[in-house]
């Protein structure tokens, strides 16, 4: 599997800048990364050197595809009991102009839908439309990914649900729950 350089660390940064504490947060790193391989396939100049350092990507159009397609592996290996679903979608505002290479390689190697939506005079439909395929694409396990007044001129997400057989079960005799 794929190791993610940086990502964890990431993670714990944002969340101690959000001020949660004492609250139930949840972080995927693996969603963090592909959100921001998304975005750092069309970046150029600087912001592609700052995502690179922040991220750790070293090879452009391959990074989160690798990951993505490791995941996807697992879910197929054979006996494997993995429920997985993955949404990533780009969605950018309708007066965007898409590089036709940047839409192949995000469709292409990270199977992302890519949407473009006004999010300037109708941005709670364009955040409904996002609420809507994630829903669709997760099972109706993820709903509201976007709480209203979220969007702005582009939107990012990576939703992943996944259910499998526990090696160890929370609860389960001899087990302790942490923190006790």
């Amino acid at each position: 599997m794929t190791k993610l350089p940086n990502t964890p660390t990431f993670a714990f940064n944002l969340l101690q800048q959000m001020g949660t504490k004492g609250q139930n947060i949840f972080f995927s790193p693996y969603s963090i990364k592909a959100c921001m391989a998304l975005l750092y396939e069309g970046a150029r100049g600087a912001t592609e050197a700052q995502m690179a350092s922040v991220f750790g990507f070293s090879d452009r159009f391959t990074e989160g595809g690798k990951l993505h397609q490791e995941l996807l592996a697992l879910k197929a290996a054979k006996g494997s009991s993995l429920a997985l679903r993955i949404a990533n979608s780009i969605w950018l505002d309708q007066k965007t102009a898409l590089c036709p290479e940047y839409v192949e390689v995000v469709r292409g190697h990270y199977q992302a839908k890519v949407e473009q939506a006004d999010f300037r005079n109708a941005a709670e439909e364009a955040r409904r439309a996002i609420n809507a395929w994630v829903a669709e694409e997760t099972l109706g396990k993820i709903r509201d990914i976007l709480p209203p007044g979220s969007t702005s001129t582009y939107s990012g997400q990576s939703a992943v649900f996944g259910r499998a057989r526990w090696s160890w079960r929370c609860g389960a005799p001899g087990m302790s729950l942490w923190p006790p």
